[in-house]
């Protein structure tokens, strides 16, 4: 529903965002405002709903002060005749009428995207996974790519990873459509772990572009090269 002219304060009014005729859709933005006199979240997300897979990237889910953003991006295209994107619950704070205005940004143009596997066959990690840092001082028995932290980053970010031989590293980052944002040649580096939030450890980026510019909040990809061994990994980029 979109009127609450008939509910009485205190009940609970369910909102599904309904999709339909979705074509090759693999990402977008919702953004919906209400009004806060009336009415009031009874979570600070929105509910992942069924249009969406299970290895779906949320990239934004914000609510608050009569504002809801909410951005998803996919591993490959969708394509449904209705689904649901999301379901969000209000509590009504006092009668009255509102209208709950609602505007979807379908990216569906852009059909291309860069995902790759690792060498060992280990999927992308799902881009709400925790941090990982690493503090061992043996030798790495085998090359790995580690997740960046702070993940998302905000204003700059680390990125681990372990040399099980000595090898020239380096490092390329791509945004969702598979477009070449930044390069970083790290050199040669000895055998060993790469893990600390230090120079001369884990990898620095500034979250910049080979320009110089910032880059935009979203879903980006790290590659790391070594020889011919490469790994993939995501993170996310903040505002």
């Amino acid at each position: 529903p979109n009127s609450i002219d008939n509910a009485k304060p205190g009940d609970i009014i369910t909102l599904n965002i309904l999709i339909s005729d979705a074509r090759n859709v693999f990402c977008g933005e919702i953004h919906l405002t209400y009004d806060k006199e009336l009415l009031e979240p009874t979570e600070n997300k929105l509910h992942k709903g069924n249009f969406l897979p299970d290895n779906a990237y949320i990239l934004k889910n914000n609510i608050g002060n009569g504002k809801i953003d909410y951005a998803f991006g996919l591993m490959k295209p969708e394509t449904s005749d209705l689904g649901i994107l999301g379901t969000i619950e209000f509590i009504v704070k006092k009668q009255g009428k509102t209208n709950i205005s609602f505007d979807f940004d379908n990216n569906s143009n852009r059909n291309t995207m860069f995902i790759e596997r690792t060498s060992t066959g280990d999927q992308l990690p799902n881009v709400e996974q925790e941090p990982i840092e690493i503090d061992a001082p043996v030798i790495p028995k085998v090359s790995i790519l580690l997740q960046s932290f702070p993940n998302p980053a905000n204003n700059s970010c680390w990125i681990p990873f372990k040399l099980a031989e000595d090898a020239y590293v380096s490092l390329t980052i791509y945004n969702i459509l598979g477009q070449k944002v930044k390069t970083i040649e790290v050199g040669q580096r000895k055998r060993g772990s790469y893990t600390k939030a230090k120079e001369g450890s884990a990898i620095f980026w500034d979250l910049k572009n080979d320009s110089g510019q910032r880059v935009s909040t979203g879903l980006y990809y790290y590659k790391l090269k070594l020889g011919k061994f490469s790994q993939t990994k995501s993170m996310v980029v903040g505002k």
